[in-house]
């Protein structure tokens, strides 16, 4: 009964344990901003459910490398929730994967965390920018005797391979940021701003609400402003080959909360396009899939071979826990009347023969055992030289001819006599 409480009281916890999880991964806040698995207010979650849940559309999401991206163009490739200052440089290889998807026609559509003020820079940044403007200086000071002198020197050697290469997004893409802090109401907490469309595409709201102080600035020619908070672009949009790249410095208008409180279906649908695959990337924000032991069972299918071998591990455990046949009446009378049941001279005769000791040897070995016990008594020592000389022409004979029974009649005899 006690057992059956305990496992009952383990199955509550274990049951218990596994809602809180559910529960906890339902709502996605274990999830990073803006990722397409996170359903609180700053999840992306309601934009890809309601795009996944449209007629004719095809969304999936992207835990894999780029190099291994399954769907191919024409498709459109959101990169959500992308930190403002991880667009200064990027891998060689992963900008190059970028431009293959959106020279073939891919869209790509990168929007950025909201940022309400200007960061402020550390003293290692202001440091470095001090650093750069006295090379500068000295550069112009030098002439152009040392400019030319510095030139001549050889350039150093990269020994990183094609992957490790780092290119300049701003200067590959042509485009760069800054920021203009927003307004705040009288209690000190930010507000939201208007944004007034720029481009001639009627089908386009002519404002939307704002709610990030980033903005784009020197762009190039071919950067075609959609959005602007004034003159400062803050959506704008570039071709490259057969597709497009799209910028929007704000990810408000894809979060949850945006489109709960301030949608924009006309918007949604041109940052969509006329793409019917849809590719949201969670990589960026850190949630990737690793092929391992877990995906090739998910992939093939072996949860219920992984169930087999806990069964069989739990009745393992159970079977040398508790035996599953009651104890003989005889036995269990046995262990009530003597507490030191196990430990008498018939029990240490039946481990003996557990041993698998062959029957000729069988007195030989209780002599020697016997030994261990008595054989620092001073009175036994006379009988037990002559018992030991019994063992000792036992032994010199051949096994077959040996008589265990009459030697250890023989031994008992000899020990039972008084001194």
């Amino acid at each position: 009964m006690r057992k059956a409480l305990l496992i009952l009281v383990a199955m509550v916890l274990v049951a218990g344990l596994t809602q809180l999880f559910l529960l906890r991964f339902a709502a996605g806040d274990v999830y990073p901003p803006y990722s397409t698995l996170r359903a609180d207010p700053l999840g992306a979650r309601a934009f890809y459910d309601s795009l996944a849940s449209l007629h004719g559309l095809s969304a999936q999401r992207n835990f894999q490398s780029l190099d291994r991206l399954k769907a191919s163009p024409p498709l459109t490739f959101f990169w959500l929730g992308e930190n403002i200052n991880e667009m200064k440089v990027a891998p060689k290889w992963v900008v190059e994967s970028l431009e293959s998807l959106v020279k073939n026609g891919a869209r790509l559509v990168f929007t950025f965390c909201p940022e309400q003020t200007a960061p402020r820079k550390s003293w290692v940044e202001r440091a470095r920018e001090r650093q750069m403007e006295e090379k500068k200086d000295r550069k112009k000071k030098d002439g152009p005797k040392d400019a030319k002198r510095r030139t001549a020197r050889p350039a150093p050697r990269h020994d990183e391979g094609e992957e490790t290469t780092i290119v300049s997004l701003r200067e590959r893409w042509g485009f760069d940021w800054d920021h203009a802090d927003l307004p705040r109401n009288q209690d000190g907490t930010f507000k939201s701003i208007p944004v007034s469309r720029r481009a001639d595409t009627a089908t386009l709201p002519k404002t939307i609400t704002w709610h990030t102080a980033i903005y784009f600035t020197n762009i190039d020619p071919s950067w075609r402003t959609i959005y602007s908070r004034g003159r400062r672009p803050v959506l704008v949009e570039r071709p490259l080959g057969r597709g497009t790249i799209v910028f929007v410095a704000d990810s408000y208008l894809l979060s949850n909360e945006g489109l709960r409180d301030n949608r924009e279906p006309a918007l949604l649908a041109w940052l969509v396009g006329p793409n019917t695959t849809l590719v949201f990337d969670e990589t960026h924000l850190g949630v990737s899939e690793s092929p391992g032991i877990m995906t090739l069972a998910r992939q093939y299918r072996l949860h219920g071979l992984f169930a087999g071998l806990l069964v069989l591990a739990a009745l393992f455990v159970w079977k040398n826990a508790a035996s599953f046949v009651p104890p003989h009446d005889e036995e269990a009378g046995a262990l009530r009347l003597e507490p030191t049941a196990g430990k008498d001279a018939a029990a240490g005769l039946v481990n003996l023969l557990r041993r698998t000791i062959p029957p000729r040897d069988l007195a030989l070995v209780c002599f020697e055992e016997w030994k261990k016990s008595f054989a620092h008594r001073q009175e036994l020592a006379a009988r037990l030289a002559r018992a030991q000389s019994l063992v000792d022409a036992e032994r010199s004979r051949p096994p077959a001819k040996r008589q265990p029974v009459q030697m250890y009649r023989d031994i008992s005899r000899v020990l039972a006599e008084r001194q």
